[in-house]
């Protein structure tokens, strides 16, 4: 999605967002969610003092349309980009400044604030008190207890975040294993044990993804926004399968 603006006879792109929309064939959790991966800009919009107004609201916009469609949630990482990384245009003016983490978040803030006055926000929340407050209790459809429980977005913090911790516990489990013949790591505690009894080891490594991922977002929790088009309640129901 782009906005494009003639300045002197030449139709110039200022504006693109990149989304995610994960339909209702999708499978749960993400079924009916929209995923906003990228936003980035050029500052050549004329006049500039309308460049904030037109950018909110092209977002803005966008979530009373996939409203519209059906859609209940729209998932927001407000994270700005480090310098020399660039998210959609290959380079930007040098007088461009990049906005600071708090500067954005507000930035989004605000225009979900007013999205919530049109009627088009429910209301918003951040990833961590949806999946991860109250041991996952906040999860729309039913707690959530491992990874699989989280909606799972192409480019986003979590999945990579995921793998990170996923690698450094195959790691730890190496390094505990107990050595056999010839120096040969040998596997204990790998059944999955029983209904009654699922096996320690099994239990352990969701419990420790889920924990670690956790506190990993715990102090970036406001910038992994939730954006509720519709109720809670009706998340839930689609969720299941309603």
């Amino acid at each position: 999605m782009g906005l494009f603006q003639k300045l002197s006879g030449v139709d110039v792109l200022l504006f693109a967002m990149y989304v995610y929309e994960y339909g209702h064939d999708c499978p749960a959790p993400n079924r009916r969610r929209v995923y906003i991966s990228y936003l980035d800009s050029v500052q050549y919009f004329e006049p500039p003092a309308f460049r904030t107004l037109a950018y909110q609201s092209i977002i803005t916009e966008y979530l009373r349309f996939v409203k519209n469609r059906g859609f209940h949630t729209a998932h927001i990482w407000s994270c700005p980009p480090t310098p020399g990384d660039e998210y959609v245009f290959y380079c930007h003016p040098s007088s461009q400044k990049i906005p600071q983490e708090e500067k954005l978040r507000n930035w989004y803030i605000e225009l979900l604030e007013k999205a919530k006055d049109d009627g088009i926000v429910v209301e918003t929340t951040n990833f961590y008190e949806e999946y991860f407050a109250d041991g996952g209790e906040n999860a729309p459809a039913a707690p959530a207890t491992n990874p699989m429980s989280l909606p799972y977005f192409e480019g986003d913090y979590i999945p990579g975040e995921i793998e990170n911790i996923l690698s450094h516990l195959s790691k730890e489990e190496k390094k505990n294993l107990p050595v056999g013949l010839h120096g040969t790591p040998r596997r204990s505690g790998s059944k999955l044990g029983t209904r009654s009894n699922p096996g320690s080891l099994v239990t352990q490594v969701q419990d420790k993804i889920m924990l670690r991922l956790g506190k990993a977002i715990f102090n970036m929790k406001e910038n992994l926004m939730i954006v509720r088009l519709r109720s809670k309640a009706f998340v839930a129901a689609v969720e299941r399968g309603d």
